[in-house]
């Protein structure tokens, strides 16, 4: 495949972000990717595959950064990743308030729901330019799929919400050329999980938790974004409006983190 064909990344400078973009350049997309506050790891990143990988500052909390995105100026893509998003412990670096419950919520659907819708308005058209084109949304087993006790509120209702978000387009798109799919990770190796679930505990109490995930052990990034990779690729169509539980289990089973608490 020629690189002509060209995906977007929302935060795609760091964890499952960072794999996408690495996997979807192994299958030969220019890719350009968001990030907020890593400036320099983000062009740091690009300079390990020049020519293909491009990063593009947006807060995707405000409208009028998401607005203003340069990338916008491209005219057509084959793709997008919604990835960028934030937790229960990283949300609260992008409020002021940080000890204020509500700022912190609004953050949380601000970010996490409504900055992925306004920029599907303002990509669909270029979407459209393509005889094809593929919207993957990463959500999350913590809403997407069931309810975790020990988390905020609002992050749970930022992910149902983006999962909701995706089955209306799916719907939408049933006649266009928009393909529409959700993944929805479970524990995974990311600095965000290590921040909303890790961090505090002792070692002891990190590795009996680890152990009690289903199949004993997190999700790896690079697991997750070859799952997006293959969503991606022409015959993923008949898979339009589905809902990928990527928790290696624990959608099916949530009394597993339950019975930890």
């Amino acid at each position: 495949m020629g690189r002509s064909k060209r995906i977007l990344v929302t935060g795609g400078s760091q964890g499952i972000g960072r794999e996408v973009v690495r996997a979807l350049i192994g299958d030969g997309y220019e890719v350009h990717f968001t990030f907020n506050r890593s400036a320099s790891e983000a062009r740091a990143f690009c300079d390990e595959f020049p020519g293909q990988a491009f990063a593009h500052q947006m807060d995707q909390g405000c409208p009028n950064s998401i607005r203003s995105a340069p990338f916008l100026h491209v005219e057509s893509w084959w793709g997008v990743v919604f990835n960028a998003g934030v937790g229960s412990a990283t949300v609260r670096r992008h409020v002021q308030q940080e000890q204020v419950p509500e700022a912190i919520d609004e953050a949380m659907l601000r970010i996490n729901a409504l900055g992925p819708l306004h920029l599907y308005r303002l990509l669909k058209p270029r979407l459209l330019t393509q005889p094809s084109a593929k919207i993957v949304f990463v959500s999350s087993v913590g809403g997407g799929i069931s309810a975790f006790p020990g988390f905020l509120h609002s992050d749970g209702m930022g992910k149902a919400a983006l999962s909701f978000l995706a089955r209306q387009l799916a719907v939408e798109n049933a006649s266009t050329g928009i393909d529409v799919f959700t993944v929805c990770p479970g524990a995974t190796n990311t600095a965000m999980f290590e921040a909303s679930t890790l961090d505090g505990l002792s070692a002891s109490d990190r590795a009996r938790f680890v152990s009690l995930l289903p199949k004993g052990r997190l999700i790896e990034p690079e697991e997750i974004a070859d799952w997006v990779a293959m969503l991606m690729r022409p015959g993923s169509t008949a898979l339009h409006g589905c809902v990928i539980d990527a928790s290696a289990g624990l959608g099916v089973r949530p009394g597993l983190l339950t019975e930890m608490q």
